[in-house]
């Protein structure tokens, strides 16, 4: 089993802010870069190729997704820690009872290999705050955030398992197994289905997002890890980075063609 140190890499999650003004609107485009053991984000603007923010206190920030909205950033953390370790600090603004009720272990969790738990950050975009912190069961890879806003997804690669967790209540609904080393996930354009590279069998999964459980697996080429999914939502397209080969998996047929 190739070993959980590779996907210590940084992912980078582009995003668009609007500025209003009193002439009309003009967008311009921000990257937000998790650092990962930095502890903190930096924000980019695209444009001039100029740091212009960071937003600090996030433990070995890696994963990032935005909400349809733009409101909030959901981060994920690589750092896992012993259950019994005190989570991090309470977000101002949020009540000692609603921030230990979101530190507490899950009916979904209990199946999870490890005692290790992770801490998800919720961050508000406009004042660049953290409102929420969650904790889920392992280390996070990467996140994704349903196209409704209502769900976010995240990966850990060293547990086998997924989880989801609820964007409106704070809750994590599920956590389960879609194969071995799940790495990344992405959305269908519905909001249905979330479909989930699994490099240590070599596997795409699409996930019922109502039932949350698996559908349905394709096998791709060698230790599949990043997918983009086709704007229609017909295809996924999967970097095999084992074999250097690119998988184009028909959703219709669930097979690679």
């Amino acid at each position: 089993m190739r070993s959980f140190a590779k996907y210590a890499t940084a992912a980078i999650f582009l995003a668009t802010s609007v500025a209003i003004a009193a002439q009309p609107a003009v967008a311009s485009e921000v990257a937000y870069v998790p650092l990962g053991s930095d502890n903190k984000l930096v924000l980019v603007d695209i444009a001039t190729d100029k740091v212009i923010g960071k937003i600090e206190g996030l433990p070995a920030v890696h994963g990032l997704a935005r909400t349809p909205d733009g409101r909030f950033l959901v981060a994920g953390s690589y750092e896992g820690r012993d259950r019994k370790v005190k989570p991090p600090a309470k977000p101002s603004g949020v009540s000692a009872d609603e921030h230990a009720a979101h530190h507490k272990p899950t009916k979904s969790d209990s199946a999870a290999k490890s005692s290790e738990i992770s801490t998800l950050s919720i961050i508000r975009t406009a004042d660049r705050s953290i409102v929420r912190r969650v904790d889920v069961p392992g280390a996070v890879h990467h996140v994704a955030v349903s196209p409704d806003g209502r769900f976010a997804v995240v990966t850990h690669p060293a547990e086998d398992r997924i989880s989801a967790i609820n964007l409106k209540s704070y809750e994590v609904v599920a956590n389960f197994s879609t194969g071995a080393l799940p790495n990344y996930a992405v959305f269908s354009p519905d909001g249905k289905s979330v479909y989930v590279s699994n490099a240590g069998n070599n596997t795409v999964s699409s996930v019922d997002v109502t039932r949350w459980i698996v559908q349905w697996n394709a096998v791709v080429g060698a230790s599949p890890e990043h997918i983009v999914l086709s704007k229609s939502g017909a295809r996924l397209f999967v970097n095999n980075i084992d074999d250097g080969s690119v998988s184009v998996v028909d959703v219709s047929k669930r097979a690679v063609v």
